[in-house]
Formats: structure tokens, sequence, C-alpha cells
């Protein structure tokens, strides 16, 4: 088997599909067992643990962009070795399907501005959508922080930034609700069970966040949320 039929074999595989979940659902399954017999007890500051999701937030953008390069090279590939298809990769986008590409004729109504606008619209956007969101999140988190620092801590709100990378888009939407719906069913339990007047939300993220990831493809798909994607 060549290069070429190998590559189309695993790009043509849906295993390929739930390579992400694999990758993220350990990533955070590491990252929980690494907090909570490593760092919650001997890192009262934080500073520690900030540090190491710091670490995983690095690794789990270096994933993205790596899986999304893959996808696109495989593309190319598979487009390149078909007699029909090979002809997509150097066409101009003559009939621009979006909006936003109608401010960059420069990009995508040149040669190839298909190939571009293809891999963008199918392999990228999802990436920039995930990556925009999930920093938007993490300065909402810092503002709480700076509000009320017993809320919750960098560490945390670096948390909350890998828990959005994990999820990707349009899982992020489920990682936001469930973050919500795990602080509120905790808050509540401290609150009345516990009589405890603030809730950490270092748990809900790393709940949200693990079952965003791991099982993201299956909640998408079963909400109906595969409708936002790309």
């Amino acid at each position: 088997m060549n290069i070429n039929n190998l590559l189309l074999h695993i790009f043509l595989s849906p295993v390929l599909t739930y390579v992400p979940e694999i990758f993220f659902g350990m990533l955070l399954l590491f990252a929980g067992i690494r907090y909570y017999f490593h760092f919650r007890r001997g890192d009262l500051e934080g500073t520690k643990t900030a540090k190491f999701f710091g670490k995983l937030i690095v690794a789990g953008i270096a994933f993205k962009i790596l899986y999304a390069g893959f996808l696109t090279w495989g593309q190319y590939v598979i487009w390149k070795v078909s007699g029909f298809s090979s002809v997509l990769l150097t066409e101009s986008l003559k009939k621009i399907p979006a909006d936003f590409a109608n401010s960059m004729p420069w990009l995508f109504d040149v040669k190839g501005g298909y190939f571009l606008f293809y891999s963008f619209n199918h392999f990228w956007l999802e990436v920039l959508i995930a990556l925009v969101l999930s920093f938007a999140f993490y300065f909402v988190l810092l503002t709480l922080k700076k509000k009320n620092p017993r809320f919750l801590s960098v560490a945390d709100a670096r948390l909350g930034l890998l828990g959005g990378i994990a999820a990707g888009w349009p899982g992020f939407v489920i990682f936001f609700v469930l973050f919500l719906l795990f602080f509120l069913a905790l808050g509540l339990y401290r609150q009345f069970v516990l009589k405890e007047e603030f809730t950490p939300v270092t748990e809900p993220l790393f709940a949200a966040a693990f079952l965003a990831a791991a099982f993201g493809f299956w909640f998408v798909n079963l909400l109906g949320l595969s409708v936002l994607k790309a």
C-alpha cells in the first residue's frame, strides 16, 4: 500500500473523527488526576496549578492546529490523486458562497482559491471559533476573579480556557451549558445541605470539560448541534 492509498484509507476512516475526543478526554483525565493527587492541597495559591494548566493549553492549541493541518494535507492528497477532483486544486473561487469571502478576494479568488476556501471552511473555521469563544470565556472568568478572588483563581480561569479548547466547536455550547448546570447543582447542595456560602468552580469546570471533550461528538449529534458546524 503506497502512501497515497494509506492516507486515503486513514482520511476516510470514521475513526479519525474520534481522535480529538480521545486526545482531549485523556488530556483532561490526566489533568484531573494530577490536580487532585498533586496540586490540590499543596498549591493553595494556585501558582503551580496555573502553570500546569498553561502547558496543557499550549498542548491543546498545538493539537488543534496539527489536526486541522493534517486534514488539510489529507484533503489535498486525495484531490490530487483523483483525476476529476485534481482540477479543484487550481481553481479559483468563482462563486463565493460566504459573505466574509467577498472581503478577501486576494485569498480566495486566486489560483487554488477554491481549495483554500474549502479547507478553511471545513477544517480551520471550527478551530478559530473555538479559540475565540474559549479566550472570551477565559477573560470573563478573570473578570469575575478580580471582583471576588474567593470565587475562583487564575488556575480556574485557565481550566475554563482549556475546557473550551478541548470541547471545540460546536462542543463549546455543550461545555458551557454543562458547566452552568453543574455549578448550579453544586451551589444548591453546598448552600442548603452543607450550609456553605461560596461554591468553587473547579469541579464543575472539570466535569463539564471532560464530558464535552470526551463525548462531545455524541452530545452534538444527540442535540442536533451539528447544524452549527461549518
